[in-house]
């Protein structure tokens, strides 16, 4: 079967502009939720055990990305740089995703108390879904479009202890 491929700056492209964008719906997700702290929920405790685990997953996950998108960018100046592209951000898009994925469901357990805030705090699981789903793509993009010199498994062999300890006798 043919491996499907891609220019790498394309690919290095595509994979910049959804760690920017799940990186947007973050730091907009974060701030929505900020803005809603003095909200007598939040404040009065009784949904920040819903709302602090969102925001930890959402938040372990932002340094990352940032750090992500200046890899990129600056990898963007090198013609055989292949990162945002590679096996790494594969396993990275994905394992953020699902968190991100799991982060919304500890918003939608939200019950609703009356409050002109909880439709506010609730929407922010839609972004949180975006997020996850992003990452899903970036990381389905990077393994289906991944680089030729990333598909090649160089296996070493191990060398064997018994015969180089009878070549040194």
């Amino acid at each position: 079967m043919p491996c499907l491929t891609l220019p790498l700056f394309i690919i290095k492209i595509s994979s910049l502009m959804l760690f920017i964008a799940t990186l947007t719906l973050k730091t907009w997700d974060i701030a929505t939720l900020y803005g809603q702290f003095n909200s007598h929920c939040i404040a009065g405790w009784e949904i920040t055990d819903k709302v602090g685990p969102h925001l930890m997953l959402i938040m372990m996950s932002w340094m990352p990305d940032l750090a992500f998108i200046l890899c990129i960018g600056i990898g963007m100046a090198f013609e055989k740089c292949n990162m945002g592209a590679d096996t790494g951000t594969i396993a990275y898009n994905v394992i953020v995703g699902i968190s991100c994925l799991c982060s919304m469901f500890y918003i939608t357990a939200i019950e609703d108390c009356g409050n002109d805030a909880i439709p506010i705090v609730k929407g922010v699981a839609l972004l949180s879904a975006l997020a996850g789903a992003l990452h899903l793509i970036n990381g389905a993009v990077c393994l289906i479009f991944l680089p030729p010199e990333e598909r090649k498994i160089r296996a070493r062999r191990p060398q064997n202890s018994e015969t180089s300890s009878l070549a040194a006798l």
